[in-house]
């Protein structure tokens, strides 16, 4: 009537093209109307899934598909036959017809999984059990349903990385752990309202039928425990998986599904029950049930890879429904470990993080691995795998460790992202290598540092401070030193000629020399690279080898090069000796264009070759001891800062207050600086072996007994003491 009355009105004056185009218009909204109507109710037509049953004889013969869901029935030889009703001769062609299936459940079904049940309840004449299947899987089908999940996938965190080769069209097995990790988060946000709804379709079936168990698994893992019915819902792709072997942690990240690899408990004891059923005795073997799950960590040649590897999950249980604590599992998510773990990988990979190029570390050796006694802790190493790789890399052990990384083809870390400062952000941080090649600098060898015992250097610098020698020796030594590591520049015409630091430093025994190189290389930070004469030899080729990679490494390294007792090298040459007269020219060679810091230690310079004097910068001599500085020897060992550090024992101590009382006394003494740190540890072991205290009457008593063997040797000498000798023989 509206209508009719606008025409009415229309017509009254409006040109006739007005009412055509009007007409045209109304017929337009008509036909579109129409066409939405139809839309609607093919999308509406799209909401359904489609189960398929396959029923499997034998692995020979092909499955047959029905549509409705089989049942068991009894042959004429009484035989367990499963059967169904509505087959399915092309299952691809059915689902082509059909345009309203979205997606596809296809369970498979084995009669010989229940064979044996159904004959005893055949036998015992009641009700034959369901038919279950041995395995269901999902597929999405439609195009929009297709589209629809992935959209979903892509918005998982991390979903391509964790799953690379990802199959849209490919079958996903139940339980469905994906919806199971995802149903509690707001899984669908940002999805269109279409998409929506056809994951939804999805989503509900899953939950109808699956959603009691997802429940039930919840509950065990609020407690912390799992079965073997549940256990795959227990790991995901991109979990941190953790175990524990010989005291060390190890860590890796799921890239995979839990996949079974042997029978569980459930139908291996189903299976012995119904054999064993006539016997009363009560089966306690407890069944395995084991999975694998594909995983990969970080592994280290000189930059980072990432190893690929399967991870073996075992849960021993009597019954599949048996609950254990997820802790009592072999491998389990870094979720459900101790506290300690998560800060220890952080830790770990901060620590490897940081040593990837080069590093000067401390290491804490508790196990005394490298070392016994004051080594045990602090000990310094160096990490630098170029220079092991360049030294090492033809050796068998060098290629049986790090050339297996490259024949498996492992995917490298991005140089862009190994340059960053910034370790990688968890979980990455979570697997990196637990152990990593070091160079011991006092034995000369590469050995493999755990990880978790590398420390941060924290360098001494008052042990410069506690050197007991003359304060204008000090003064002297510290302006050098601190020059040299502001400018390495030397005043030599020839290029890398000169520009070291070389020192020597001669002295009786127990003088100071070595303490004066380990306080220079605290005060200058840098590691102390000590050799003696016995490390290098006397053969003139060999020599002249290991100085030059004994000073390449110590150049490479920034190290303070000690070279203790090297009068053998300094000794003046002659025209009788050609071997020693080479041995010397190949020291002064290599010293000559050595430009770190090079000190040389020797108690015989009475013999000193001339051409040493322009070579060495600074020659210091060290007088013996006086009463003064002995006191201040032995009062550096029981200071405050030096008990927790030098003498660490807990079961029976040091009364540092008694010995405090006799240090004048104990200065009395005249011992040089080795054989006070003699005395207090022989004091030590005699206190600890009496079970009691170390005090002053212990290093009295040590200090009387050793002192016999010094008065008896110098009257061996005549009266003469080493020192008279030394001089007497014109070489100190």
């Amino acid at each position: 009537m509206a209508r009719e009355t606008f025409l009415q009105s229309n017509d009254q004056g409006s040109p006739p093209e007005q009412h055509r185009s009007y007409d045209q218009l109304l017929e337009r909204i008509a036909s579109l109307e129409a066409e939405n109507q139809d839309l609607k109710k093919n999308r509406e037509a799209v909401v359904r899934g489609q189960t398929i049953n396959l029923i499997s004889i034998d692995a020979a013969v092909p499955s047959f598909a029905y549509l409705d869901e089989p049942s068991w029935s009894i042959g004429p030889k009484k035989e367990v036959i499963l059967t169904a009703h509505f087959p399915v001769d092309d299952i691809n062609g059915f689902l082509r017809q059909k345009h309203d299936i979205a997606f596809v459940v296809t369970r498979f079904y084995n009669p010989k999984t229940q064979e044996i049940e159904v004959q005893n309840a055949s036998r015992a004449k009641q009700p034959l059990p369901m038919p279950k299947p041995s395995s269901e899987t999902i597929t999405f089908h439609s195009k929009d349903m297709i589209d629809a999940a992935e959209q979903f996938f892509a918005r998982r965190p991390d979903f391509a990385r964790n799953f690379p080769r990802f199959n849209i069209r490919a079958p996903i097995p139940a339980p469905y752990l994906f919806w199971y990790h995802c149903r509690k988060s707001n899984a669908m946000q940002g999805l269109s309202p279409a998409h929506e709804a056809l994951l939804h379709l999805v989503t509900n079936w899953i939950e109808e039928n699956y959603g009691v168990k997802y429940d039930f698994v919840d509950r065990q893992l609020d407690r912390g425990v799992i079965s073997q019915d549940t256990l795959p819902f227990l790991f995901k792709p991109g979990d941190v998986i953790v175990w524990e072997a010989k005291r060390k942690i190890h860590a890796v990240i799921a890239r995979s599904w839990p996949q079974q690899t042997s029978a569980s408990a459930s139908s291996v004891n189903q299976q012995k029950k119904e054999r064993d059923r006539s016997k009363d005795a009560l089966d306690t073997d407890k069944s395995v049930s084991g999975w694998t799950v594909e995983s990969w960590s970080y592994q280290y040649d000189g930059n980072f890879l990432r190893k690929k590897q399967s991870v073996e999950i075992t849960c021993s249980a009597m019954s599949s429904d048996e609950e254990i604590a997820i802790s009592q599992l072999n491998v389990y998510p870094l979720k459900y470990a101790p506290e300690a773990f998560m800060p220890t990988l952080e830790d770990r990979g901060k620590t490897f993080w940081s040593c990837r190029y080069r590093k000067v570390v401390s290491y804490d050796d508790d196990k005394g691995v490298y070392g016994v006694g004051e080594r045990s802790s602090g000990e310094r190493f160096v990490v630098d795998f170029q220079t092991y790789q360049q030294l090492h890399s033809s050796s068998a052990n060098f290629k049986q460790r790090y050339s297996s990384l490259e024949a498996q083809l492992c995917e490298r870390m991005d140089p862009g992202i190994m340059a960053s400062e910034d370790p990688p952000s968890a979980p990455d941080i979570y697997i990196f290598p637990n152990t990593i090649p070091g160079y011991d600098l006092r034995s000369k060898k590469w050995v493999d540092l755990e990880v978790d015992m590398i420390r941060d250097i924290t360098w001494n610098k008052k042990s410069f401070d506690h050197l007991v020698v003359d304060s204008e020796i000090k003064e002297l030594i510290q302006a050098l030193v601190i020059r040299q590591i502001a400018s390495e520049q030397g005043t030599d015409i020839i290029d890398r000629k000169g520009n070291g630091l070389i020192i020597l430093l001669h002295g009786g025994p127990g003088t100071g020399k070595t303490f004066t190189a380990e306080s220079v290389a605290e005060m200058a930070e840098k590691p102390l690279f000590r050799v003696t004469c016995g490390d290098i030899g006397t053969k003139p080729e060999d020599v002249e080898k290991y100085l030059e990679s004994v000073l390449h490494l110590g150049k490479t390294w920034g190290c303070v090069v000690l070279i203790d007792e090297a009068e053998v090298f300094l000794e003046q040459r002659s025209l009788d000796n050609l071997e020693r007269n080479a041995l010397v020219s190949v020291f002064l060679r290599v010293l000559e264009y050595y430009e770190g810091i090079l000190i040389l230690t020797s108690n015989r310079v009475g013999t000193f070759d001339e051409a040493f004097k322009s070579r060495i910068l600074l020659s210091l001599h060290y007088e013996n001891l006086t009463k003064g500085q002995r006191t201040k020897i032995w009062k550096n060992f029981i200071e405050p800062g030096s008990r927790k550090r030098k003498f660490q024992d807990q079961s029976t101590g040091i009364d540092f207050d008694d010995i405090e009382c006799y240090l004048s006394e104990l200065a009395e003494y005249e011992l040089n600086g080795r054989q006070i740190r003699n005395v207090i540890t022989t004091a030590r072991q005699l206190a600890t072996f009496r079970g009691e205290r170390t005090s002053f009457q212990h290093l009295k008593h040590v200090i009387t007994v050793s002192r016999k063997f010094d008065t008896y040797l110098k009257t061996v000498q005549e009266g003469y003491s080493d020192d008279q000798i030394a001089r007497g023989e014109g070489v100190r």
